[in-house]
């Protein structure tokens, strides 16, 4: 059967998740679905961006929130296509952090990954950055990005290496950013068995359970 276009008006349904010892903590400083702001270049209107920043070493919660506001901002001001739009947001976040270690002891310093998928319609726009991964289950399906290569952590040079996907969205379908920690733990076959699941927190009770032991 012939796929209706998702309507601006459905809204997605999100859940966050973050395992650090065994517990759940709260996720909301490194994981975000953001719509458009007043002031969104042309073009940019009806879009969801979805992100997800995965910071290794002492990151404080306001360096989270100052990444989220950098990527967010980057992402919405930049006009023409969505894939600029995404580079540009990785582009800003690097330098963010890079400019950060430049100044930082070695001990301070902090690296990262960063997911980013952007609904528009029914077409995802995938970018990774960093050690960080992202899925789509589409229609029963599940797809994996990025595939089979490592990328430099973020705010180690001064342009990050990223990787740029397209998929497709249909009702019904889920979308996980997610550390590479859970996908190593979980493996394809206990994410293809969770994601599936059609119930926020069902998914979310599978991924804690699949993902028991690491962080996350």
């Amino acid at each position: 059967s012939e796929l209706k276009a998702i309507s601006p008006s459905v809204e997605p349904v999100v859940g966050t998740l973050r395992l650090v010892d065994g517990t759940r903590r709260d996720a909301m400083s490194s994981a975000a679905m953001l719509s458009a702001s007043p002031e969104a270049a042309r073009g940019r209107r009806g879009e969801r961006l979805f992100l997800l920043l995965d910071l290794t070493g002492p990151a404080p919660a306001h360096l989270y929130r100052e990444m989220r506001e950098t990527v967010a901002q980057a992402y919405w001001l930049t006009g023409g296509s969505i894939t600029a739009a995404l580079r540009q947001a990785a582009t800003a976040a690097n330098r963010h952090l890079f400019q950060l270690n430049l100044y930082a002891a070695p001990s301070d310093r902090c690296y990262g990954g960063l997911a980013c998928a952007v609904l528009r319609g029914e077409d995802f726009f995938l970018l990774v950055a960093g050690p960080a991964r992202a899925c789509v289950v589409h229609q029963g399906a599940l797809e994996s990005f990025p595939r089979g290569e490592e990328l430099p952590h973020l705010g180690m040079g001064r342009l990050p290496k990223v990787r740029l996907y397209h998929t497709f969205a249909a009702l019904g379908d889920t979308l996980l950013l997610a550390s590479p920690a859970l996908f190593e733990a979980a493996g394809q076959v206990g994410l293809a068995r969770v994601l599936p699941r059609m119930n926020t927190h069902e998914i979310l009770a599978g991924l804690e359970q699949v993902g028991a032991g690491a962080e996350f």
